[in-house]
This record gives structure tokens, C-alpha cells and sequence, in this order.
């Protein structure tokens, strides 16, 4: 490895970078101590290398986190080149090829998804040649990168930054949709990247999907429209595609419900052990969270500090709420579900002959929230965890929407468009397994995953995006008042 440096500046390079960098989940945290776990030459770029570094977190019982770095060595030293063309061009061509790459003591490996609904050609053509690599500008706790081929064809490159050893949701979940032959609202899975370490499990740290051309994401669209409309036109403009949205997500639930043979999918009843177990999961979560917002309450502006100070006043009346499934008994059924679920995660592609507006929506990203465990993730849950992931996000929209116009919106902005979506969708899943009948029942879960977000984006904000913690703060005091 003759052409890269020693490990004290490789790791001292890294320490610099990494509370800058968007996809890093401590940026509350002092700069990080790196410790190097692994270095992997890249064999067709001879000044990269693949950087697998280790930190560890101020809360003891977190562990250590690793992180994937691709890193190329230039004069001025190594730079983070997960957007390098040379690097993006062999990790999609390596990982769709199945090459592996060796490093000291691990590797990388690369894992082609077939499709089994689709058998494969006798005479495959070879893959066609990579003409062009850009990175997408994306608010993301990930690396995405776009990469063209000389036959118009396209690939989405994203780099799990955080390694994570397990079965990734986002690959689970690809393969499973692949084969629903009804479905048709998520670009189809390609390749992924494992990494391979003696005495783990494989850990999932880059997928590769078909790229979408010319598609934007339903939050810049609709955050376009509602800053640009006069509020007289918000109907017009907007209910059209929320309800659009509220059938495909609709349709989704559907699918993932689907009873094809594999025990990770299909629906379950909520048995009390599982509903103890959820109210539990979510109890432990939020006080670890305002454990951890007290100790950095102080480093946020006035404001908001003093709305956290409000939220955490109430943290007993929040963890009751948070335990109610264990007295509860629901009569909906639980699935996997997207996990994750925003106007982010929602593409709208280019408008083409003969399809609707339902056709141009197209889910992607189930790896789930990124702050969960894998096996948490990959948990059955009530459709309300997504549909009430959606109703914050519209909030999301709104609050922004109003930053940028420099004035508030009529009042009720955010409930017509909450109710255009939330309508649609609960029309289409009427008499599914996974939507209660119960009025009540459907409110109380709404309510309950409402909360439940709400706090996870708290801990989410501080760690990533200090400057939209009001967003979620907000929400929480309009819940009290409710």
C-alpha cells in the first residue's frame, strides 16, 4: 500500500471531517477519536483506498460506531471521494459483478439481486459501459450518487455510511417487492456492497437501484408548489396528487401484507407480549432521548431552548401516553412497513403517454429509520407507523413552506392537506387486514405514532440538523394542547 499514508494521518484526516459531514449522527458530540479498523486498496484506482474507521460515542452503552470512507490521497492529503468517479464507477460495477475486494482483514463483496419473476436471458449483454458520475445534492444520512451508461441507462448509487451488520431492510424489502407482480411503484433493485469482517455478519453498506430520469422528490415538488400558490389555489394544486399518494402508500401496506411464503412478510396479530414489547421499545426510546436533549439543552438558541424546556417539563405525561399499547387490544393486524416513510422517500417522475398521476409515484429508501437497530427495523408494526410518518412530514412541509414564503399560511393548511392523503389512503385500504375498522382504534394508533415520531425526530434533529428542531419541538406542544 505504498501509495497511501500511514494510519495516524489517515485517521487524523477522518477525525477533521467527520462532524462536518451531513450523514454523521453526532454532531453534538466533541470531535471524535478515530480508530482504523480496516483499509481496502481499490484495484483500478491506484490513489484509493475503501476506509472502514470506528468511534465510539459519549453514551457508553451505544457502542462503538464504523463508518464506510472511500478515500483517494492526493498532495494535500486524503479526501472523502464517495462521489469520486473512478470510485462510484467500481463500486456499481463490482458490486453488479459480484467482485470482491480484499483488504487486511476484511472485504467487500458485491451481491447481484436477480429477479425471480423475470427469468434471465440465455445470452446476457454485458453490462454497458459507465459514461458519467455526478453526485446528487441530497439531504440525506447517506451518499447518493448518480451514475450514467453508454446505453441511456442509469443507476442510483447510495452508500450506508453507518455500517451495520444484519439483514438491511432496503435489500429485504427490494427483493420481496421485486416479485409481487402487482406492484409497480419502486425502482427495481440491482446490486448491493457487503462488507465481510471474521466473526460478524455481513454488513449492507451500498445499494444500487435503477435510476428514475428525470423524477424529483414529492417534498421539493410540493414545497414548490405551496410556496409559490396563493392559498385560494392550495386546492387545486395539491389534492389532486395527496390523494394519488394516499392509494399508492395504501397499496403498499397491501403488498408488504402480501402471504407469499417468506415469514418476514404477511400480516400478524398483535398478541399482548407484542403490544407490552412495542410500548416498551417506544418508552425506553423516548426517555433515552430526553436524557440526552437535557444534557445539550444549553447549546441550543433561546428559543428553542426554552421550547425543549416545555417538552421535557411534560416527559411524564409523554412516556404514559408512549405505554398504552400494553393495556390496549387491537384488532388490526401488524406488517413490515416502509419504516421511514416522508415526502423525501416519494419520487414523481416525468409525465409520459398513458400514465396516471398514481403511475408517476414511486417509493423508495426502505432501509428504515437509521438511528433504529437492523432487527428493529425489520419488526412488524401497524400501517400507522408509516401513515403517521407521512402526517408529519406534511407538517414538515408546511412550517418550511412558510420560512421561505416569509408569511404564515391560512391555518387550516396543514389538516386539508393531512386529510386529502388520509382520506385517500384510508378508503383504499378499507376492509384490509392491517387498517382498523374502529374509528376510535385507527385515531388512537394515528395519535400514538404521531408522538412516537415526533420525539425520534427530536433526537434525529439534534444530531443532524440542529437548526429544525423547532419543527418537531412545535409539534410536541401543539400534542399538549390538543
Amino acid at each position: 500500500m505504498s501509495d497511501f499514508g500511514s494510519d495516524d494521518t489517515l485517521a487524523q484526516a477522518i477525525a477533521s471531517w467527520l462532524p462536518q459531514a451531513r450523514w454523521f449522527p453526532a454532531k453534538t458530540e466533541a470531535t471524535p477519536a478515530v480508530a482504523l479498523v480496516d483499509r481496502i486498496p481499490l484495484p483500478t484506482a491506484a490513489t484509493c483506498e475503501v476506509v472502514v474507521a470506528e468511534t465510539r460515542s459519549s453514551e457508553p452503552a451505544e457502542g462503538p460506531r464504523r463508518f464506510l470512507l472511500p478515500v483517494c490521497w492526493g498532495k494535500a492529503g486524503p479526501v472523502d471521494a464517495a462521489t469520486d468517479p473512478a470510485v462510484a464507477s467500481w463500486i456499481v460495477t463490482a458490486a453488479q459483478s459480484g467482485q470482491r475486494a480484499a483488504g487486511r482483514t476484511s472485504s467487500l463483496v458485491g451481491t447481484p439481486v436477480p429477479v425471480p419473476a423475470v427469468p434471465p436471458a440465455r445470452d446476457q449483454p454485458p453490462p454497458a459501459r459507465i459514461a458519467s458520475v455526478s453526485p446528487l445534492a441530497a439531504d440525506s444520512s447517506n451518499t447518493l450518487v448518480a451514475v450514467r451508461h453508454s446505453d441511456a441507462t442509469g443507476s442510483i448509487l447510495k452508500l450506508l455510511r453507518q455500517i451495520r451488520p444484519g439483514i438491511q431492510p432496503e435489500v429485504e424489502i427490494g427483493r420481496f417487492l421485486a416479485t409481487d407482480p402487482l406492484w409497480r411503484h419502486t425502482p427495481r433493485l440491482r446490486a448491493a456492497r457487503e462488507w465481510h469482517s471474521p466473526g460478524s455478519e455481513p454488513a449492507v453498506v451500498a445499494v444500487i437501484h435503477d435510476e428514475v430520469r428525470g423524477a424529483e422528490s414529492l417534498w421539493d415538488l410540493l414545497l414548490r408548489v405551496l410556496t409559490a400558490s396563493g392559498s385560494e389555489h392550495l386546492r387545486d394544486a395539491l389534492m389532486p396528487t395527496l390523494m394519488a399518494l394516499g392509494r399508492v402508500t395504501a397499496q403498499m401496506h397491501q403488498a408488504l401484507a402480501g402471504e407469499r411464503g417468506d415469514p418476514a412478510f404477511g400480516s400478524e396479530p398483535w398478541s399482548a407480549a407484542d403490544r407490552r414489547a412495542a410500548a416498551t421499545a417506544m418508552t425506553d426510546h423516548a426517555e433515552q432521548v430526553f436524557h440526552s436533549l437535557a444534557a445539550t439543552q444549553q447549546s441550543l438558541p433561546a428559543a428553542a431552548a426554552a421550547m425543549l424546556a416545555n417538552v421535557l417539563s411534560h416527559r411524564d405525561a409523554w412516556l404514559a401516553r408512549l405505554a398504552m399499547p400494553a393495556g390496549s387490544a387491537w384488532r388490526s393486524r401488524r406488517i413490515r412497513v416502509h419504516g421511514d416513510y416522508h415526502l423525501g422517500q416519494v419520487l414523481f417522475a416525468e409525465e409520459t403517454a398513458g400514465a396516471s398521476l398514481q403511475d408517476r409515484l414511486l417509493i423508495i429508501d426502505f432501509e428504515g429509520e437509521p438511528q433504529r437497530p437492523l432487527a428493529e427495523r425489520r419488526l412488524k408494526r401497524s400501517a400507522a407507523k408509516d401513515v403517521a410518518g407521512m402526517l408529519r412530514s406534511l407538517d414538515y412541509l408546511v412550517r418550511v413552506a412558510e420560512r421561505e414564503r416569509g408569511e404564515p399560511l391560512p391555518a387550516d393548511t396543514h389538516d386539508r392537506l393531512s386529510g386529502w392523503f388520509l382520506g385517500s389512503y384510508t378508503a383504499t385500504a378499507e376492509a384490509s387486514c392491517f387498517w382498523p375498522s374502529d374509528p376510535t382504534e385507527a385515531r388512537t394508533l394515528l395519535e400514538l405514532h404521531c408522538l412516537e415520531k415526533a420525539i425520534y425526530e427530536l433526537a434525529y434533529e439534534a444530531n443532524n440538523r440542529p437548526d429544525w428542531i423547532d419543527v418537531p419541538l412545535a409539534a410536541l406542544l401543539a400534542m399538549l394542547d390538543s
